[in-house]
């Protein structure tokens, strides 16, 4: 039975489950990134909410920032990168029962 693998990132860590085994070792990029929603609100003034986006492709954009542990090659955005060492995440990565990939406990403060 295979283990988690995990990642320093700064003074964080990130956590890849074993459930994204199918990618370790293949050439694949585990990919972090950070886009912005709309609020629960309807009006014009609602403020953006940050949610974090976890993908997995080929190739990743140049400026994301690499890091590799166990045949696995994870690129991430740079302000997750900032969130995930400043605030000392320990970030989870897996699939969730439907096979949606998600970071477990990313947060953006």
């Amino acid at each position: 039975m295979e283990i988690s693998t995990t990642i320093p990132v700064g003074k964080g860590k990130v956590t890849i489950d074993r459930s994204l085994r199918e990618y370790g070792g293949k050439g694949y990029y585990i990919i972090i990134r950070m886009e912005t929603v709309a609020g629960p609100c309807n009006d014009v003034d609602c403020e953006r909410i940050p949610v974090g986006i976890v993908e997995v492709a080929q190739v990743p954009d140049q400026s994301y920032r690499i890091y590799a542990g166990d045949g696995y090659f994870l690129a991430i955005d740079p302000p997750v990168q900032m969130y995930i060492d400043r605030d000392r995440l320990s970030v989870t990565l897996k699939k969730s029962p439907l096979g949606k990939l998600v970071a477990k406990g990313l947060y953006f403060a």
